[in-house]
């Protein structure tokens, strides 16, 4: 099976030198979906008002399969 790595870029890199194993590029997909609900859901509130978060998947070979980039603001509410 390919190994993906799961890049996240936010005030600084974190590079996935370790990866996992998957079927494919829409395993992969799926799985750094799921990587960036559980960031959200155990953010603590670190996540507001900070740069966008995005995170990077490449395959073994080093080709680009999918980014994606969240951001968020909450904004003062009268």
């Amino acid at each position: 099976m390919p190994r993906y790595f799961f890049h996240s870029f936010n005030a600084s890199e974190i590079v996935d030198d370790e990866g996992v194993e998957v079927a494919d590029d829409e395993t992969a997909k799926r799985e750094a979906i799921l990587l960036l609900a559980g960031h959200l859901h155990d953010d603590k509130g670190e996540f507001w008002g900070t740069r966008p978060w995005s995170l990077r998947v490449r395959d073994e070979t080093g080709r680009v399969v999918a980014v994606y980039t969240v951001d968020a603001e909450c904004p003062a509410i009268d």
